[in-house]
């Protein structure tokens, strides 16, 4: 903005390039209603680009530069075309973006742009009668200062309504403030009067039926104090220097307008809850996790989960005394498994033994049948062995049952004992 007031000519340049360029993107998006081309206008870009051009011509319109004024009706045309391309609730935080520019507009030039009609909309295209249909933790708090457009989740949620009614009642205040003073403010905000009756009929919420009534007080006490002077003076419109010499007297007094004093008293509280606000999310951060409050949690509720725990605890610790034991008969019963394999082999080699002792007695007696080979039957295995191995895999089957068993009657036991309760 500093580089652009150097030279008002090489800014008028400039400025009817750049504005011709962003003009050509809106009638594009206008014409076509393609995606593309509307994501071409609505987005930080062309608004970034709207907010420098209007604070330039702003700032260069009090120089008196007459190229420069020339740039003014262009620049509004392209804000409302901005504002008209998608009239709908989604994009509520781009409409008061470019509405927040056409009144800084009007505060740094001495032209009239009516801004009014743009908040009055919100009334017909939200119905605030309508239930929320959720309160959740994530959408618990919008900024319309830092998006452009709403999700559906923020769309449904109770802190949607209550910021709208908030971004309202501010820029209607912010708007009529620069006005508070002139000769035409009760005709000014006659549609504002009869749009907030209305509302106030109609709505049954009670929060914003409050809200509005304040803002259509402050409002009507404004006019009639207006009314009051122009009676008192009585005006000639036809007269321009009596009209300029009222409303050099009338700026001059309204410092004491009610509407001012209570724009001021809203705005001190307004910077007052945004400072606490970063105060808190600082000492949270600071302080970390370990300071947050704790959930406060029914006595009954504690109980049913303290109960329920100490059975997964139980029955953990049951489950571990019983793999315990099952791997203790495991490997009991490996043991005799490698017992009786040794045995075996041990009998086998007496055998084979045995076996070879008595070919020799054969071959020894009977020289003359060389030619014939007489196999030996072999001799029957001894049986007192296996009967002993028997007699410890049933003990060991025994024990398995048994233990089996107990841990049948033990969960059974349990079951009949919960309740619902512990459930």
């Amino acid at each position: 903005v500093e580089l652009y007031s150097l030279d008002p000519t090489v800014t008028y340049q400039h400025g009817f390039v750049f504005l011709r360029q962003l003009a050509v993107h809106l009638r594009t998006a206008i014409q076509t209603k393609k995606a593309e081309n509307i994501q071409g206008v609505y987005n930080w870009q062309f608004i970034h680009a709207l907010s420098l051009w209007t604070n330039i011509i702003g700032l260069l319109h009090n120089n008196k530069e007459k190229l420069i004024q020339q740039l003014v009706h262009p620049l509004t045309e392209l804000i409302v075309g901005t504002i008209r391309l998608i009239p709908t609730a989604r994009y509520y935080p781009l409409r008061f973006h470019c509405i927040r520019l056409l009144i800084k507009l009007t505060e740094l030039t001495t032209v009239f742009v009516p801004v009014l009609p743009f908040l009055l909309e919100m009334f017909d295209i939200t119905d605030f009668n309508k239930r929320h249909k959720t309160a959740s933790l994530k959408a618990q708090y919008i900024n319309f200062d830092t998006s452009l457009k709403l999700t559906k989740l923020q769309m449904d949620d109770r802190a949607y309504k209550d910021g709208l009614m908030d971004q309202f009642y501010e820029l209607v205040m912010l708007y009529l403030v620069h006005y508070a003073h002139h000769v035409t403010f009760p005709e000014l905000v006659y549609p504002l009067i009869l749009k907030c009756k209305k509302f106030i009929k109609i709505c049954k919420v009670q929060n914003f039926v409050k809200v509005i009534r304040g803002l259509l007080e402050k409002v009507q006490e404004n006019v009639k104090l207006i009314e009051e002077r122009r009676q008192k003076t009585g005006l000639n419109v036809k007269d321009a220097k009596q009209m300029n010499a009222w409303l050099e007297q009338s700026q001059q007094k309204s410092t004491s307008s009610p509407l001012v004093m209570h724009f001021g008293r809203y705005k001190s509280m307004r910077q007052r809850e945004v400072l606490e606000d970063i105060a808190q999310k600082e000492k949270i951060s600071q302080s970390g996790r370990s300071s947050l409050p704790d959930l406060i949690r029914p006595d009954r509720q504690v109980a049913g989960k303290q109960n329920f725990k100490s059975m997964m605890e139980k029955d953990l610790s049951d489950n571990e005394e019983e793999q315990e034991e099952l791997f203790q008969i495991k490997t009991k019963r490996k043991h005799d498994e490698i017992e009786e394999n040794q045995e075996e082999e041990e009998q086998d080699d007496e055998e084979e033994d045995e076996m070879e002792q008595e070919e020799e007695d054969d071959t020894d007696e009977d020289d003359e049948d060389d030619d014939e080979d007489v196999l030996p039957s072999p001799p029957k295995k001894k049986r007192h062995a296996k009967m002993s191995n028997g007699k410890s895999s049933t003990s060991n089957a025994d024990e398995f049952l048994s233990i089996v068993k107990k841990k049948f009657d033990r969960r059974k036991d349990r079951v009949k004992d919960l309740s619902v309760d512990d459930f």
